[in-house]
């Protein structure tokens, strides 16, 4: 939020003649007041509801009274119970009461307690419409996404004619680009001060208001509470009964087992020179690791070397080394998108703005209310532009049967197959790919009018663009033609023929030289057989004079470990940046086991509040990321794609926008984690995983 403090004594003032005009009724055009744009579309009969006296008791409870057409209706909520009893979870969920938890019975508004001031719709219309107007009109010719609620995106923006528009992200104009994104649980808060400075003028001294909103009950919010001395606000909902939320249980888990089954039939018969190759690189593998296992849990005996105050290692020879040990790189220009507030707005535009071709190769494509909208999008513009898009069909159906931390309780119910979804009354071609011996492509690429692709570790879906923390990035110049290739390539071999289509077909795309703006960029992959990724990093960590700062999800392979351990004991600067939550409990024990080792060892480790499945590291002066974990899937079996530099622009624009915030986020341990017996045994199966 930088960007709006560094404009707050202009936009103070600014918005605090607008609130006196919204709290009093002032000169503002009703006929162009955007909807409160809470709600999911009614689809029932209800209708809006107004409450008519509210009052704050000394406990902390909120008592309302409401019409519901001519029956007033007494409800009661507490204010102070947490959203959630997870701490790293608390930021995620929005500030919602639930009518469903109100007390039963009468809500006594003659019991002691602070009267709660009531405003009409048209104030709270006029509040929203004043906070959009000034946050757009800091960003002249550019747009602002608001996210409210984490159920519908708006973009705002100031059109030419300086008027305000205010319409859903997915139906923005394709020429006007999105720069920011602001909650408006954030927006309100910050406002609070402002409303009570604005009501200190007219002498009416209220710690709490309450909006009526004009939202259907039954799919919206029709009350916002606000604190004024707190700087908290509430939105008040109706709780029904939704079975569009349940999930698809037996259904689901009979697509995952036929989806399984059948991947292996397909593979022998269409890709059987392929499928044979890794089953010899997971038995291969399997066997060394082993038959060899790295000595990571030893108690170390010889003391930490100092840190050491070396210069980085020579970037011009390590990126010789590089060319021999992987081959030839490539170049172009990197864009860090850090999180979902500016990786799919981004998207969004880009799909908006495409002219010709759009090229997705995606890991999971969730069914979730997000993922939805996502996918209506792209079957929008499939009928302007052409568009292919590859699936992983284990992580997908998987994905899809997995549900966020958050979703919103008036969400629809998603498609049982995204897939099917996709291709429903659309030109998008769709091919969802096998996974023999359970292994898959874990690549996320989408290319668009081969001008310019994102890459990283985000996927499709409602996780990545409200809950975790992740990173992408936007790439453009030659390794974008190689991105083409490399997705040609795939979707070939995705094809009927399968191993025979792949060979007769190999992309010969045009790689275009390299602009004045481009520097030399190296995308690194795990593909059967060649594990680029972990031989460049081992490398890379054997070479680091100075620091090795990872941040990975799921550090399982003892071989990354030892190589850290071996690093830190040299009197490298090693720290490493692990999620306080993860997606799943096996990995959880083996990352505790894992923080442990390095604790003893000497290396900074880092817990990232909530969930991080950010995959990124930098050794000296060099950075390597993508959609990679540090185990056995993507280091040895799974198809992954990185993208790597030695660029200093580059490499230091990953540490200001990635590293040194999480270091500042993060809470560094002191002392190990607990483990007992059974986190051991997790961990031996966490390492073939």
């Amino acid at each position: 939020m930088g960007w709006l403090r560094a404009r707050g004594r202009m936009f103070h003032c600014w918005l605090l003649m607008g609130l006196l005009s919204a709290c009093a009724g002032g000169p503002v055009d009703k006929d162009k007041l955007p909807a409160s744009q809470l709600a999911y579309p009614s689809s029932t009969s209800s209708h809006p509801i107004n409450a008519t006296k509210a009052k704050v008791s000394v406990g902390g409870q909120l008592r309302i009274s409401y019409l519901d057409g001519d029956l007033e209706i007494p409800v009661s909520g507490d204010l102070l119970a947490p959203v959630s009893t997870d701490p790293s979870l608390r930021e995620l969920i929005p500030p919602i009461i639930h009518f469903q938890a109100l007390q039963a019975g009468p809500a006594d508004q003659t019991a002691p307690g602070t009267t709660v001031s009531i405003r009409p719709v048209e104030a709270w219309r006029e509040l929203i419409y004043q906070l959009e107007r000034e946050i757009a009109a800091l960003v002249p010719g550019q747009g602002v996404v608001l996210d409210v609620l984490r159920q519908e995106e708006i973009f705002l923006f100031v059109d030419e004619s300086g008027e305000l528009q205010a319409v859903p992200l997915e139906q923005k104009p394709a020429q006007v680009e999105p720069v920011k994104a602001i909650t408006l649980t954030r927006l309100l808060q910050q406002s609070a001060e402002n409303v009570r400075n604005s009501l200190r003028v007219q002498n009416d001294d209220k710690r709490y208001l309450l909006f009526n909103t004009g939202d259907f009950p039954d799919t919206g919010y029709p009350f916002v509470f606000m604190d004024l001395e707190e700087n908290r606000v509430y939105f008040i909902q109706r709780w029904t009964e939704n079975n569009q939320l349940l999930g698809y249980g037996p259904t689901g888990t009979a697509r995952a087992a036929f989806h399984a089954l059948s991947s292996q039939a397909k593979s022998v018969y269409t890709r059987p020179i392929s499928s044979f190759a890794r089953l010899l690189s997971s038995v291969s593998t399997t066997v060394f690791d082993t038959l060899q296992p790295t000595p990571t849990w030893a108690t170390p005996t010889a003391p930490l070397a100092p840190l050491s105050n070396s210069d980085f290692m020579n970037p011009e020879a390590w990126e010789r080394e590089l060319d021999e040990l992987l081959g030839d790189g490539t170049h172009g220009q990197i864009r860090y998108l850090v999180d979902g507030p500016e990786f799919f707005p981004a998207l969004i535009h880009a799909i908006n703005a495409a002219r010709s071709s759009i090229r997705m190769r995606m890991y999971i494509f969730d069914n979730d209310d997000y993922a939805v909208k996502i996918a209506d999008l792209l079957k929008s513009r499939s009928k302007e532009v052409s568009i292919q898009i590859l699936l992983d069909g284990f992580g997908t159906i998987a994905g899809g049967m997995a549900k966020p931390e958050y979703t919103p309780h008036h969400a629809p119910r998603g498609p049982l197959s995204i897939a099917n979804y996709l291709r429903a009354d659309s030109d998008i071609s769709v091919r969802m790919l096998s996974n023999p011996l359970m292994q898959g492509d874990h690549t996320k690429t989408i290319i668009v009018d081969d001008q310019s692709a994102f890459l990283g570790g985000m996927n499709i879906g409602r996780e990545y663009r409200y809950e975790w923390h992740d990173l992408m990035v936007k790439v453009k110049g030659p390794v974008v033609d190689v991105l083409i290739r490399d997705f040609e390539n795939a979707r070939a071999q995705a094809g009927l023929l399968g191993d025979l289509q792949a060979t007769f077909q190999r992309s010969d795309h045009p790689v275009r030289e390299p602009g004045e703006q481009d520097y030399p960029l190296r995308l690194v992959y795990t593909k059967t057989g060649r594990s680029q990724i972990l031989q460049s990093q081992i490398a890379a960590m054997r070479r680091a004079k100075n620091r090795v700062w990872i941040q990975n999800a799921y550090l399982t392979s003892d071989t990354v470990l030892y190589e850290l351990v071996k690093a830190r004991r040299r009197g490298v600067d090693v720290r490493v940046i692990m999620p306080f939550r993860n997606d799943s409990g096996l990995i959880s024990s083996s990352n505790a086991l894992a923080a442990n080792v390095m604790l003893r060892n000497g290396i900074r480790v880092y817990v990232y509040p909530g969930m991080s499945h950010l995959k990124a590291a930098v050794y000296d002066g060099w950075a390597c990321l993508g959609s990679a974990n540090f185990d056995r899937l993507s280091l040895r079996l799974n198809k992954e794609t990185n993208i790597a530099t030695s660029h200093p622009t580059a490499v230091e624009a990953l540490v200001d926008h990635v590293f040194d915030p999480d270091f500042e986020l993060a809470v560094e341990l002191t002392e190990p984690l607990p483990a007992g017996w059974l986190d051991y045994l997790k961990e031996q199966l966490a390492d073939h995983l």
